[in-house]
């Protein structure tokens, strides 16, 4: 990570014309206002993935207006997904103001004319990107930002800009991180392709790459390893994509949906026999709670992987209490 500006390090009189020129600098170009200038804080952190950026933005109360003369004096060919973590942005793009809440993302061509406000403390994670690099069709851009929320794809965009932000640190300093940035070039390739209206009919879902919708998959199916209706045709549902492709999209990878749930649902079994706060529950309470019907079966498996079954693993870790359940 790099601290790219920070008010924190500024006498407080310096603030607002530091925090004016920095946050001109990350847009190109513009004129920037301030709510209160008493009260001007703010901080950008950023990290870089191939390539793409990734910045964070801390704020207080501001108003940025880049217009067409700055776009003549300074164009910059950058196209952002801004997630809005904290507070409330509105954003007028393309003639349409949209209020950007939590979870909520907007797409910023930055060589378009655009209003930016947030009338008190805001935090944005931002996916940039060169339009360029994207090779998006004429008037996808502009299509994409009127109507990014109702594409089917943003809440799994808006989960990964979170997650990634998270691990950021972690992740730009792993020998993965230029295919990571690649990845995130496809996202937001699919998310745009998606909002302006341009998916195959087969699914929207089919348009992401595909190690990144198996990841996404999976990450379903780990918050759902306790549902014992659980079905593949929920699971396409969910990520807009049908049967085949999703069997397809495993067998891509060499890989067997089936056996890598069964596999997580014995892991979490594991993880709730080890911990002493479920000491007392039954083998069958812990079966139907990883996702097993019948504790008998459950017994099977964890023995055909674990080599004990799953009271003597109980034992071996300590996890015992008076009144377990028998298997």
């Amino acid at each position: 990570m790099a601290v790219v500006f920070d008010t924190g390090s500024l006498a407080r009189h310096e603030r607002a014309d530091a925090m004016a020129t920095a946050t001109a600098e990350e847009v190109a170009g513009a004129d920037v206002r301030f709510t209160d200038p008493r009260a001007v804080h703010g901080r950008f952190e950023e990290w870089i993935f191939g390539p793409v950026r990734l910045l964070r933005a801390e704020l207080s109360g501001l108003e940025v207006v880049r217009t067409s003369g700055h776009i003549r004096a300074s164009p910059a060919g950058i196209l952002s997904i801004a997630r809005q973590s904290d507070g409330v942005r509105v954003h007028e793009h393309f003639g349409v103001q949209e209020v950007l809440t939590s979870g909520l993302c907007g797409a910023l061509d930055t060589d378009t004319p655009f209003v930016s406000v947030t009338r008190g403390p805001s935090i944005s994670v931002s996916l940039r990107i060169s339009l360029d690099e994207l090779g998006l069709p004429g008037g996808s851009v502009r299509a994409a930002a009127l109507g990014l929320r109702h594409s089917p794809l943003h809440p799994m965009v808006s989960a990964f800009i979170a997650d990634l932000v998270g691990r950021a640190d972690e992740i730009e300093s792993d020998s993965g991180a230029t295919d990571i940035g690649g990845m995130c070039a496809d996202l937001i390739r699919a998310l745009v392709f998606s909002a302006a209206g341009g998916l195959a009919a087969d699914g929207c879902g089919a348009a992401l790459p595909g190690p990144l919708l198996l990841g996404q998959i999976e990450s379903y199916l780990r918050s759902h390893l306790g549902c014992l209706d659980l079905t593949a045709a929920e699971v396409a549902a969910v990520h807009n994509i049908s049967e085949r492709q999703l069997y397809r999209l495993w067998a891509d990878a060499g890989r067997s949906m089936r056996q890598w749930v069964i596999a997580e649902r014995l892991e979490l079994a594991r993880r709730i026999l080890s911990d002493p706060q479920h000491a007392g529950r039954t083998i069958g309470w812990v079966a139907r709670t990883a996702g097993f019907r019948d504790a008998s079966h459950f017994t099977r498996r964890f023995r055909a992987v674990y080599g004990v079954g799953p009271r003597e693993w109980r034992v071996v870790t300590g996890a015992t209490a008076r009144g377990a359940g028998a298997e």
